[in-house]
């Protein structure tokens, strides 16, 4: 029996902590597109990046153009583009992200070939209630400047560098849908994206944005990418001839939270033998480096930690009730063993197991509730209270007395209601109401005067709250402790106060450590 209880014991254990670490965060990060969300290059998944986290992305592209035709870059001209993004996951179901990019050339003669491309701004939500479903559900909104010098492509809705290098403001909103399937070391994903982006330039009808990619990660340091992208004119839909490219890539994560990324796009278009142009090179190369911080690690893993010392403490309710049941075991195979009639001893032993096993789940949910209360609780603290359990001193700045008298102004009822509420919360404290005054005035007289406000003070918070009459004591000082220099009215002002002190200063870390 000793052995099984030890051995059970320790199983148990091991499986606690195996269950509070498996939500740890590996450390390398999420996969990050060209936007700083998460997804491939150019097609973006369903998930959010997290509440906190803040992800850095800076990408370099080149391509070379290999025809010559109006409205685009000179044959053999080298296109370069870098793009800077940052993202931010505002909590589990909202990110924002900004973009800017550049572009330069070499062989294009145009004085207008480097300068600045777009500014691109937008918020991402997804559905919250599918966090724990394989499938994701999500929409991307954005907005897209005219910061651009000049467009690379002024053909149609052509080129790899199209939004990059806008000339004026243009809307996208896409659908976002992502399938996941993970196993202990690998994972494998799909994303789908339909989106319609809306421009202010003339003669620029709106445009249909499709997207799908397969994602696949056969080691937790690489992950494998493949993408098809499409973009056509909403009400002329042309696949052939619009753009139409395929993106295979590697990113490299490190355990540092820095990404490698490399790729290429490859054209699918077919040049438009009308007019002799096509909407796109052959292929485009990228490169880039991705950074990612998450700025709410400690939170996290101030709350993991919590999850394993609650999973610990239902272990341990568990086993207290696992061995009740196996010496309820013990006493019934002796008896069997003994051919005595100890049939009421187990039934005693039987009940009590019964009775742990109920104490225990009780016990457990009572736990759960009163941390989700005083969580609850602690997150509707004020300012103001916060303030007074870490410094036991409240400064009561909304209690007025007429001038020379020690009568409440009405005005300052209200505030003492909530001020005496505040203070039923914290039975264990006790307080001192403390009267001061300016130096106007003989000392004695002074003392009176904030000796009789305090006094009323304290009069009306245990009319409000009898509970707290045996904690509060009443007390003038006069003007025997100034805040502020007397020789200037406004110092006088601040002297002339009523303050709440906490006497029992150590108990007030119970309630900061609730």
């Amino acid at each position: 029996y000793i052995r099984k209880s030890i051995s059970h014991r320790s199983l148990t254990l091991l499986a606690a902590m195996f269950v509070g670490s498996a939500s740890a965060d590996s450390g390398l990060g999420p996969v990050i597109g060209w936007n700083g969300t998460k997804g491939l290059s150019q097609t973006y998944s369903a998930e959010s990046v997290d509440a906190g986290r803040l992800n850095l992305v800076l990408r370099g592209t080149w391509f070379q153009q290999a025809m010559t035709y109006s409205g685009a870059p000179d044959h053999g001209a080298d296109i370069y583009s870098s793009l800077l993004s940052v993202a931010y996951g505002v909590n589990e179901s909202v990110d924002l992200f900004v973009t800017g990019s550049m572009y330069s050339s070499q062989g294009w003669e145009t004085s207008d070939a480097t300068g600045f491309g777009s500014a691109t701004g937008g918020i991402q939500g997804v559905l919250p209630f599918l966090k724990n479903s394989p499938v994701k559900l999500g929409a991307q909104f954005v907005g897209i400047s005219n910061t651009a010098t000049r467009e690379l492509n002024l053909n149609n809705a052509d080129g790899y560098h199209y939004f990059d290098t806008r000339a004026d403001f243009d809307f996208i909103g896409r659908l976002l849908q992502t399938w996941i399937a993970k196993g202990s070391d690998m994972y494998f994903s799909m994303h789908f994206n339909e989106g319609m982006a809306t421009s202010l330039q003339e003669n620029k009808d709106a445009l249909l944005l499709l997207a799908g990619a397969l994602e696949f990660s056969p080691h937790p340091m690489v992950v494998l990418g493949l993408e098809a992208n499409a973009r056509s004119f909403f009400n002329d839909f042309q696949l052939t001839n619009s753009p139409f490219w395929l993106t295979p890539s590697i990113t490299v994560r490190t355990p540092y939270n820095l990404h490698f990324n490399l790729g290429s796009d490859f054209s699918l278009s077919q040049t438009r033998k009308d007019i002799g142009n096509r909407s796109l090179e052959p292929f485009r190369l990228f490169a880039g480096i991705n950074m990612t911080f998450d700025t709410k690690a400690a939170e996290k893993k101030e709350a993991r930690e919590a999850a394993v010392k609650d999973s610990l403490q239902r272990v341990r309710m568990t086993q207290e009730v696992q061995e009740a049941k196996m010496r309820a075991d013990s006493v019934t195979e002796e008896s069997r063993k003994l051919g005595l009639a100890r049939d009421q001893e187990i039934e005693l032993a039987k009940q009590k197991a019964d009775s742990l096993a109920s104490k225990a789940r009780q016990d457990s949910l009572l736990l759960v509730e009163t941390r989700k209360k005083l969580a609850e609780e602690k997150a509707k603290r004020s300012e103001a209270e916060i303030e007074f359990l870490k410094t036991g001193v409240l400064s009561l700045e909304a209690v007025y007395f007429e001038s020379g008298r020690a009568e409440l102004t009405l005005n300052s009822k209200p505030y003492l209601k909530v001020i005496a509420r505040m203070l039923s919360k914290y039975p264990k404290l006790e307080l001192e109401i403390g009267g001061h005054t300016d130096n106007i005035g003989s000392p004695s007289s002074n003392l009176q005067l904030s000796h009789a406000r305090s006094e009323s003070v304290k009069a009306f918070l245990i009319d409000i709250a009898p509970e707290l009459a045996p904690r509060l004591t009443a007390r003038g000082y006069g003007d025997s402790q100034p805040k502020s220099d007397n020789r200037s009215a406004d110092g006088r002002r601040v002297n002339r106060r009523v303050e709440i002190k906490v006497l029992n200063t150590k108990t007030l870390r119970e309630y900061m450590e609730e």
